[in-house]
């Protein structure tokens, strides 16, 4: 079986076992800025790098910089592995599951490609920081570009809210240059 994957440069990477020397940030903004959440059954067109830009948002420049780490890179391994819906992740992806390891193994690789440690540290700390923003984004996402879904709104976080909001606007061309920027600042790795 070939587990290769074109990236928008064209690197052949491998899904299976990824090496951190062949992850480039202007691949991981080209995917991200067009792959659309809710697999774009929405009424804007939200991407995943909309929804990082917003998370970065609202936690702050003033939040601890390992937070702010894991919250930039934490859909990361989307950019070659796809944004799986929730429903679709329930079925296809257990915890002991072929996609669930290859993420792990794409979290550790870009860990490494970005400087930020191991791993099992950024998940450490994801888990402890980001993650329940994570999905409270997601109900603040559902209230203003899926509102008729029905978990729309359960979570009603005005500085959410705006955070989508501030970013809806933005032009696929927009939302990478954001995203870029963010990955300079944060991690100091250049474009």
């Amino acid at each position: 079986m070939n587990s290769a994957y074109y990236t928008y440069s064209g690197v052949a990477v491998n899904l299976m076992r990824p090496d951190r020397a062949l992850i480039h940030p202007m691949d991981i903004l080209q995917a991200l800025s067009g792959i659309m959440r809710y697999n774009g059954a929405t009424r804007h067109l939200w991407s995943v790098a909309h929804h990082t830009c917003a998370m970065l948002d609202y936690i702050g420049p003033d939040a601890q910089r390992v937070v702010r780490q894991a919250a930039l890179v934490h859909d990361f391994p989307e950019y070659v592995l796809g944004d799986l819906t929730h429903p679709i992740k329930r079925i296809v992806a257990p915890e002991a599951s072929t996609y669930a390891l290859m993420t792990t193994a794409w979290e550790n690789a870009i860990c490494e490609r970005f400087g930020l440690g191991s791993g099992s540290t950024y998940r450490a700390v994801f888990d402890k920081h980001v993650n329940h923003i994570d999905r409270s984004m997601w109900f603040s996402e559902l209230a203003i570009i899926h509102p008729t879904h029905p978990r729309a709104g359960e979570v009603d976080d005005p500085r959410m809210r705006q955070a989508v909001e501030t970013y809806l606007p933005c032009t696929r061309q927009e939302i990478m240059a954001i995203l870029g920027h963010h990955i300079t600042t944060i991690t100091g790795v250049e474009l």
